[in-house]
């Protein structure tokens, strides 16, 4: 019997497990504080499973960026911002983050699944399994694979949809630059913690 391709195992984890990952995790989400803990548990384990995989699976080392890698790291990052800011101001764009404005579905476990956890996720299994695991980190790869990440959010227009791809090129970038799948962690966790923060004080 002929092997399967490891890029196809990497393509078909990436694109399938962090739908069903987000499936089970916000099914159990819930205001009371048993939901709630059950939820960072549950997120928190997937979190670790998925980082063990990417190693384990010879993605990616997991070793931490160099200081030249973090000082990249942050150009991208206010690039990214001022995109998405500018963004949101011209074209009105929804984003995610809007929903914690007066919303009384707040909760902790959304804000540490928001602006910690689902980052690791999503950057697991958009940058590590599918743009480096399956596409080997090419050019064509980083477009492909933000096309997935921008798709993921549940775009509803074309707008909504480049709100999401432009930051998703951005991450790619950075992840092929720095070899580090920490690179577009850091940048993901600042980006959604820093939108989390705003809307809640806003």
């Amino acid at each position: 019997m002929e092997k399967i391709p490891e890029r196809l195992i990497n393509g078909l984890l990436g694109c399938c497990s962090l739908f069903l990952i987000f499936g089970i995790t916000y099914s159990i989400d819930g205001n009371d504080s048993i939901h709630q803990f059950a939820f960072i548990l549950v997120t928190l384990g997937f979190v670790l499973a998925s980082l063990y995989l990417v190693r384990k699976m010879n993605i990616d080392s997991l070793n931490l960026p160099s200081l030249k890698s973090l000082l990249l790291m942050w150009g991208l990052f206010l690039i990214m911002e001022t995109f998405s800011k500018l963004y949101l101001h011209f074209l009105g764009v929804h984003s995610q983050a809007a929903d914690f404005n007066g919303s009384s579905k707040m909760s902790i476990a959304l804000v540490i699944g928001t602006g910690i956890l689902d980052p690791i996720l999503e950057e697991s299994y958009s940058r590590g399994f599918l743009q480096k695991g399956a596409f080997a980190n090419r050019w064509w790869g980083i477009v492909l694979a933000s096309i997935f990440f921008a798709w993921m959010h549940g775009p509803s227009d074309i707008s909504g949809f480049f709100f999401y791809f432009v930051p998703g090129l951005i991450l790619g970038y950075a992840y092929k630059k720095t070899d580090s799948l920490w690179t577009p962690i850091f940048m993901h966790i600042l980006h959604n913690s820093l939108g989390v923060l705003l809307a809640i004080l806003l």
